[in-house]
């Protein structure tokens, strides 16, 4: 079938989402949903009519096959960052005398697949990516209708970076960041001349900066150890276009070739 969605782990069968909210009333949500129909659905959703007298179950609703696909369309949006978390058993009950009042809020995702062994059941971690609040956004939209804009997000991009290099003995950093311009990003770099700290800022254009960004994806630098400002001896922090800021340690082939760029950057005129 022309444009059909596939899968590294087999043919999708089901999707189970699940969200309690241990504090804030109206939040809860869970579904279940297969090709053709929602299995299970039980929600207190703030922004649904449905709810305005509490919790609301339904079972074995239809769905169209548009929105099965739009379901598939947004997994495969995310299937590269999703993470396989090992099952746990199933916890003992509680005594007879012990009661959960309140906790924390909780959250699952599991999705089952078709194999050539047969069906496979797999729980995965939460992504930390405004895609998967797509998939949710929308699972909510066909569980509770009520008009939600389904926003399709692609892959995060790197936007700018900064990178405090230590392990030479002595604090050199190297910066280039997007400014207010689409097309201009700020270049900033303290370095070391001998025994003399020297600094240098000014504007540098799309073309200075794709040199750096070719560095960076060059050696997948998102994918580096996580990394700290005050402990690595070296600390890269990628600025990314959905707003986060992730701290990463840079080997040293990569450390090498930004010095490399920044050296040849700042012989450039401003």
């Amino acid at each position: 079938m022309e444009n059909e969605i596939t899968f590294k782990n087999g043919t999708l069968l089901a999707v189970d989402y699940g969200f309690k909210s241990g504090t804030l009333y109206g939040a809860d949500f869970f579904a279940k949903i297969i090709s053709n129909k929602i299995v299970k659905a039980e929600y207190c959703l703030n922004e649904c009519k449905e709810c305005s007298s509490g919790k609301v179950e339904n079972e074995n609703v239809a769905i169209t096959d548009e929105q099965w696909s739009l379901v598939k369309k947004a997994i495969k949006g995310i299937e590269e960052i999703l993470v396989e978390i090992p099952m746990k058993p199933a916890p003992r009950p509680l005594g007879e005398n012990i009661f959960i009042l309140d906790g924390g809020d909780k959250e699952h995702f599991y999705l089952t697949w078709g194999t050539p062994d047969g069906e496979k059941t797999i729980k995965y971690s939460i992504p930390n990516d405004r895609r998967f609040t797509t998939l949710i956004a929308l699972i909510k939209e066909i569980v509770c209708p009520a008009g939600r804009e389904i926003v399709w997000y692609g892959a995060p991009e790197i936007t700018g970076m900064y990178m405090i290099d230590k392990t030479l003995g002595k604090e050199n950093s190297y910066q280039c960041t997007q400014w207010e311009d689409e097309n201009k990003w700020y270049f900033i770099m303290y370095y070391y001349e001998g025994s003399e700290r020297k600094s240098l800022s000014k504007f540098v254009d799309e073309k200075s900066w794709n040199r750096i960004l070719n560095v960076l994806n060059s050696h997948k630098s998102t994918e580096y150890p996580e990394g700290s400002r005050k402990m690595s001896k070296c600390s890269l922090t990628l600025y990314m276009s959905d707003g986060k800021q992730p701290i990463v340690e840079p080997d040293t082939d990569t450390i090498n070739e930004i010095v490399e760029v920044f050296g040849e950057l700042k012989e450039l005129s401003v």
